[in-house]
């Protein structure tokens, strides 16, 4: 019986070949690392020599210096790029957990919310992790382990447990020790320390964030916000995305308008580049250039953004995440300001776009008796993840479902702009990650 792409045996299947291919890199980064260390230090060695005083010695030894150095630098950019491999590895790993856990925006959040932790070394420290995957998934096919080593989004435990699709439980590994990661605390006698001891604290902070939406467990600075519920459903232009990828992969060029004040515009480098690109939009669709817009790239976005959506797990045909990838196509999601705004004062959303300068603006929900901030997580869904308008809509109306008015804090809009990019501006300065809403 064929097995679909995404099956709980083909996740498995690709988690340990990822596996396998991530030491394989680890090992070539090791060795890269230790022959432009012995360049460096030979650089150091001879650097004196070419201060010399005898011509013919100082010539010599300059030269050498130089060609030390070339080849440094080529090591030094060799490095550069397997850690990109390692990266793209594990953003196909995103695209797994993403599946996994049936995509619960709320649970991959919680658990990226932690500084990025090193893959395994060496083959050796890696046998239990993949021992351990083994036998859970000996239990039974309705048993699923995922490593989280795999990952750029899943920064707390080491494995996450399920069973016929539904979460069970996260497994932090020591060595050949598996310790079950809940929220219950410890007795005083058995309490453990150090990392594994950290890690049943922030197992407690993720667990109760799961439960409360309380912002403030995972990020002090968050105190008082919080994660929104909603029933509205969450729609994306996959479709649309898919086919102006296909477009431009036969004609160098195209562009889809799913949603009034929304194009997707796509091109294929090098036979044609952005400026072209959007000239040839501008004469197809007048009317959305005659008044302000933003873009941003559809892209894989290298250590930025690991909680978003990625391109991995979007419903994408194979061929157009493969040409997202490696820069085949590029796309950007252009977004007119004010077809956006009326598109949402007609479905009762108060929205409106406040310019702070030439390169910055606020998006704002603005009526009698409120005033708040529409910020970066919800935005980023619209432009960076292809949400449709109406996904959007709803997104907004439960933001001013939760907002208390009753009490006068809440009212105060947050002084924190985007930072986005008006039409002319290149897509890629963003460097903020922060959903605070």
């Amino acid at each position: 019986m064929a097995l679909s792409r995404y099956s709980a045996t083909s996740r498995y299947r690709a988690q340990l070949r990822i596996v396998d291919d991530l030491l394989a890199l680890e090992e070539a980064l090791r060795s890269y690392r230790r022959r432009a260390k012995r360049l460096r230090a030979k650089e150091a060695a001879i650097s004196p020599a070419t201060e010399s005083s005898d011509a013919r010695l100082a010539a010599r030894a300059r030269a050498r210096l130089s060609d030390l150095q070339s080849r440094s630098r080529a090591y030094e950019q060799c490095i550069q790029v397997l850690r990109y491999g390692r990266w793209l590895y594990r953003y196909i790993g995103d695209g797994i957990a993403w599946r996994s856990y049936r995509y619960g925006r709320r649970a991959i959040r919680a658990l990226a919310a932690k500084q990025p932790v090193p893959f395994l070394s060496t083959r050796e420290r890696g046998k239990p992790e993949l021992r351990f995957l083994r036998a859970v998934r000996a239990l039974g096919p309705r048993w699923f382990p995922l490593l989280h080593d795999i990952t750029n989004c899943l920064r707390t435990g080491d494995v996450t447990i399920f069973k016929a699709g539904r979460f069970v439980c996260l497994v932090e590994l020591k060595g050949n020790r598996a310790m079950i990661l809940s929220d219950s605390t410890p007795s005083h006698r058995g309490r453990p320390s150090g990392r594994a001891g950290r890690q049943v604290r922030r197992t407690a902070q993720v667990l109760d964030f799961l439960e409360t939406g309380d912002l403030g467990t995972l990020d002090a600075e968050l105190a008082g916000g919080r994660a929104l519920q909603t029933e509205s459903p969450e729609r994306h232009h996959f479709a649309a995305l898919s086919a102006v990828i296909a477009a431009a992969r036969r004609r160098g060029y195209a562009f889809r308008a799913p949603d009034p004040g929304i194009i997707y515009l796509a091109w294929r480098p090098p036979d044609e580049n952005i400026d072209e690109s959007i000239q040839r939009a501008c004469a197809a669709q007048p009317d959305f250039f005659a008044s302000p817009g933003t873009f941003r790239a559809i892209t894989p976005r290298y250590e930025q953004n690991h909680p978003g959506l990625p391109v991995t797990a979007m419903q994408l045909p194979i061929r157009a995440m493969l040409d997202l990838l490696f820069g085949r196509i590029a796309v950007v999601c252009m977004v007119n300001f004010r077809q956006v705004e009326d598109y949402c004062h007609a479905r009762g959303v108060p929205l409106h776009f406040d310019f702070q300068g030439q390169h910055k603006f606020r998006i704002m929900l603005r009526a009698e008796g409120l005033e708040a901030e529409v910020l970066e997580g919800i935005w980023n869904r619209l432009i960076l993840e292809a949400l449709d308008l109406d996904s959007f809509v709803g997104l907004a109306l439960t933001l001013m479902h939760h907002l208390d008015l009753s009490d006068p804090a809440a009212l105060e809009p947050t002084i924190r702009p985007l930072g986005a990019w008006v039409a002319g501006i290149s897509p890629d300065a963003s460097k903020s990650t922060r959903e605070p809403t």
